[in-house]
């Protein structure tokens, strides 16, 4: 039997504006600067702009697979747990409430008014579910005359948008400010403080705070983004309080503007997203976005900044980020020309390959601080909840399916740096198989342009590979030599306990597992054994599984099942 190696050319991608990118999309959809990322239960995400009519969605691949036009101005999205699409909306209009299926389909609409105060406008911030299914949404209530006196206010409903208590919050909020839902059924809005509740809406805590953004929750605590002017420099931190609103720690601040995201990773650490003026000389700054990382005490790792490589277009706002299960990192914002006019504003969406952060941060780009001297305190006199009286009616719509008119572009630089073994050994009679980085051009010295080959003769065999905007090339060779000291290899070897078919697939194939227990594992990896896919078995005896949206070439199948673990070679053609 011959004996397979499997050879990985291991490219590691990093450093500054040269992060790796799956695609570049824009839209000719007038785009305010905030946005709104969700990764939904599917593996795949979907997209909303602030004060915009649109909702889209997308497969893991960024694929686009359906757009609704939804008639008014959305703010937030949040995904339910059931992966229904909850959406809040008001700008200087009454707060609406939306619950659309997983197919975009609506279920219900609803406006909320008020009577208790002469109301100039509203503005609603954000929307969430609670661990128990509840809803809530959060804004901002400009009262008569001219909208001088605001007031924060939150709804709490049930699943169903029926109001459970509807409270404004004393003393007088001056800006805007999102919210979450917390575990112990209160919410954390941000406004001129921190303003914690109860599960009925009354205030546990109100502090300062340097955050408008939606925090992270944490077991012992939050998390918040922020940014502020120090001697002149913006410069964007994060911080931590424990659950009562002290403040714990100040992390590193990092030169830039409009720190808007945080992101907590499963290793404990942070990804923060936010821009970066490269170049004050225009008639306005320009703007590209960054993306830091962070550990789990806010301690500067690396950072990462992109610039796309799309025509007649010079500034991007970066307002949103998610991370998908495959560890790409997808972003949203506002592209614009900034030699034009405020209407030439577009949305664009930009899928980044595994960042895999790996510490290797361009300081030249961007500068790290020290953590800046900030203060948490309680306010006197104390944030008071009141009720108000705020009155539920249905809204009749109609959803309207909406295509993209997306535009797809290469995305800017991918800067190829690599390690990789400088010799292997095969067995007399076996073969190797040399296998390159996914979704690049390649042309190996034996003529094939494949991803990987396999050889079964001595000798030295070379690869150059070319990034997908052809902004980088590189070669490497390796030396194919025979064993001398009897070892062997990984066996191609076939379980009769899975199977897979077609094999070769065009990128779907069922995988067929015979006595496969329940609470059984199926997961896909790459030639670099990283997981694209994992599914658990319910005590079925096969699984459809789709890589169409993967490049071609050879996957690995893993089913673990008890003590068992079968894996078996799938190629993509």
């Amino acid at each position: 039997m011959k004996n397979l190696y499997i050879i990985f050319l291991l490219f590691i991608l990093c450093c500054g504006v040269n992060a790796q990118s799956k695609f570049y999309k824009n839209y000719s959809i007038s785009q305010n600067i905030y946005t709104a990322l969700e990764k939904t239960p599917d593996g795949g995400f979907a997209a909303i702009g602030s004060k915009t009519q649109w909702l889209f969605k997308y497969d893991n691949c960024g694929n686009f697979q359906w757009g609704k036009y939804i008639p008014l101005g959305t703010f937030d999205l949040t995904i339910c747990k059931n992966g229904d699409f909850l959406l809040s909306s008001a700008w200087d209009s009454p707060p609406e409430l939306l619950r659309l299926d997983s197919d975009g389909n609506l279920k219900w609409r609803y406006t909320y008014t008020t009577s208790a105060m002469s109301v100039y406008r509203y503005h609603v911030f954000s929307c969430g579910e609670f661990p128990n299914g509840d809803l809530f949404f959060n804004g901002l209530i400009e009262a008569q005359p001219s909208g001088n006196q605001r007031y924060t206010f939150i709804i709490k409903t049930d699943s169903a948008g029926t109001i459970k208590w509807s409270n404004w919050y004393n003393p007088q909020a001056c800006c805007w400010g999102m919210a979450i839902p917390c575990t112990d059924g209160g919410v954390l809005s941000m406004a001129t403080g921190a303003i914690k509740t109860d599960s009925s809406g009354n205030v546990e805590w109100a502090t300062s705070n340097s955050s408008t953004y939606k925090p992270v929750e944490l077991n012992d605590g939050f998390v918040f983004a922020a940014y502020k002017n120090i001697s002149g420099v913006n410069v964007g931190f994060i911080y931590k309080t424990d659950k009562q609103g002290t403040l714990l720690w100040v992390g590193d601040s990092f030169k830039g503007n409009f720190f808007s995201k945080i992101s907590r990773l499963p290793n404990g650490h942070f990804l923060i997203l936010g821009n970066l003026a490269i170049d004050s000389t225009l008639p306005s700054f320009r703007f590209i976005p960054v993306i830091v990382e962070t550990d789990s005490l806010g301690k500067f790792i690396s950072q990462k900044t992109f610039t796309p490589n799309v025509p007649a277009a010079n500034s991007y706002l970066a307002g949103a980020l998610c991370v998908l299960d495959d560890k790409s990192v997808v972003i949203s914002g506002r592209e614009s020309n900034i030699t034009l006019s405020n209407s030439n504003h577009k949305f664009f969406l930009s899928k980044m390959g595994k960042m895999n952060f790996l510490g290797c941060g361009d300081s030249s780009i961007l500068t790290y601080y020290a953590p800046p001297a900030l203060s948490i305190y309680s306010f006197n006199p104390p944030f008071t909840a009141t009720n108000i009286n705020f009155t539920r009616q249905a809204v009749p719509t109609t959803i309207y399916d909406m295509t993209a008119g997306e535009q797809v572009y290469c995305n800017g630089y991918d800067s190829l740096q690599f390690k990789f073994p400088h010799y292997v050994c095969i067995q007399s009679g076996g073969d190797t198989l040399l296998a390159g980085p996914q979704g690049y051009s390649y042309i190996w010295s034996t003529g094939d342009t494949s991803e990987a080959i396999t050889v079964s003769s001595p000798g030295t065999y070379s690869l150059i590979v070319v990034d997908r905007c052809a902004n980088d090339t590189i070669r490497t060779t390796i030396d194919v030599l025979l064993c001398s000291d009897g070892s062997t290899g990984i066996g191609n070897i076939f379980f009769e306990a899975v199977h897979i078919s077609p094999n070769p697939s065009s990128g779907i194939f069922t995988v067929q597992m015979h006595n496969c227990q329940a609470g059984a594992r199926v997961i896909v990896r790459d030639v670099l054994g990283n997981c694209l896919l994992e599914r658990n078995c319910r005590g079925e005896t096969s699984q459809e599984i789709n890589l169409s949206c993967q490049p071609r070439g050879i996957y690995f199948v893993e089913v673990l099942s008890g003590t068992e673990r079968r894996t078996e070679k799938i190629i993509i053609e």
